[in-house]
């Protein structure tokens, strides 16, 4: 099961450090019929 994990016991935040950046996760496949600029235009 995947649940959140708090961010002071999250070791990817204190490695990388996200918390002062703005991230967006996309999970789909993309390919020449998809519009990934809308998708680049959000980031």
């Amino acid at each position: 099961m995947i649940v959140p994990i708090a961010k002071q016991g999250n070791c990817y935040v204190w490695d990388c450090n996200p918390a002062s950046k703005f991230s967006i996760l996309y999970s789909d496949n993309i390919g020449p019929c998809h519009d990934t600029a809308t998708v680049l235009q959000a980031a």
